[in-house]
Parts: C-alpha cells; sequence; structure tokens
C-alpha cells in the first residue's frame, strides 16, 4: 500500500509530517466540502432566523416567563438569603473542626509524596525511552491533523470565500452585499 508505505517513511523521519498523502489529501478535501455545507448551511438558518425573529422571539418569551416565575416565587431572593446563610453556616464548621487546616495539610503530604513517586519512575530508563516514543508519535499525529485541517480550511474559503468574512465577523451586522446561500451539488 503506498500510504502505508509513506507513512513508515515520515514515522523514520523520510517525509516531512506536513506533507500530505494521496489518502490525506483525499480526506482534506472530504472535510473542506463538509466545512463549506456547513458554512452555507450555517448562512442560510441565520438568515432565515433573522427574517422570521424566531431567536428574539423565543429569547424575548423566556425572559418574560422567567421573570414572572421569579417574581412569584422569589427565587431570587430567596437563593440569595440562602447562599449567605449556607456561607455563615460554613465557616462556623469549619473553625470549630478545623476543616481546612487539615485538607491543606494532608494535600500537602500528597503533592510531596506523588513528587517523590514520579522522580523515581522517570529515572527509569525504559520508562524515559517508552515517554519518549509516545510523545514522538503524538507529536507527529498532531502535526498531520494541522495539515489536513489547514488544508481542508484553505480549500473551503477558496470554495466559499463569503464565508471567511462572515465567519470572522462572528455574528456583527454588516451589509447585505455577501451572496445568498446555495446548497452545493453532489
Amino acid at each position: 500500500m503506498e500510504d502505508l508505505e509513506a507513512l513508515k517513511k515520515r514515522a523514520e523521519g523520510g517525509l516531512n509530517a506536513g506533507e500530505l498523502s494521496k489518502g490525506e489529501t483525499i480526506a482534506s478535501g472530504i472535510l473542506a466540502k463538509t466545512i463549506t455545507f456547513s458554512k452555507q448551511a450555517g448562512q442560510a438558518i441565520k438568515q432565515f432566523d433573522e427574517q422570521h425573529k424566531i431567536s428574539e422571539t423565543v429569547v424575548s418569551k423566556t425572559n418574560s416567563a422567567y421573570k414572572n416565575v421569579d417574581e412569584k416565587l422569589k427565587l431570587t431572593e430567596t437563593t440569595a438569603t440562602m447562599k449567605v446563610k449556607i456561607s455563615e453556616e460554613s465557616q462556623k464548621l469549619d473553625e470549630k473542626f478545623k476543616v481546612s487546616a487539615t485538607a491543606g495539610a494532608a494535600g500537602e503530604v500528597v503533592k510531596n509524596t506523588s513528587t517523590g513517586v514520579v522522580s523515581k519512575i522517570n529515572e527509569n530508563e525504559a520508562v524515559k525511552k517508552a515517554t519518549t516514543a509516545v510523545s514522538n508519535a503524538f507529536s507527529f499525529l498532531s502535526q498531520k491533523a494541522t495539515a489536513i485541517v489547514s488544508k481542508a480550511v484553505a480549500e473551503s474559503e477558496k470554495e466559499m470565500p463569503s464565508a471567511k468574512a462572515a465567519t470572522a465577523m462572528d455574528g456583527v451586522d454588516g451589509d447585505d452585499s455577501s451572496p445568498k446561500s446555495t446548497v452545493p451539488e453532489a
């Protein structure tokens, strides 16, 4: 398999982790189409919501209902009073039983013990080698994932440049000169 051989070469340092194989290029293309479709769907949903004021209506009615329930049941007032009482009682119990001081001392003992254990483990050569190998593998995979996603995002932005501006604005109202959303062809 060509991709398996390329992966072996990269693992041995023969190829740059940023270079993409044929399969990875195909995967980034699929990811790019998915990103583009998601952006288009998001724009269409946002536009529909703005036209029909669905979010605005839901938020308004929810806030109104919450306010009515709160006024009738006095939830905010009761919660604030209970918070003060619980805090006062907690302080009294802590002073009486010295919970904070005891927990702090126990935490310090655990910290010192675990630090010693970890340093002893790290002195072992086999553990050092295994740690380095795992770290290198995760680093390689991270570089590979970053390269695939970067290529997919770049392809998506080529296909739908207006989505880049809309995403960058993140909900800020601008002019309506951007093209209308369309569903991509299969």
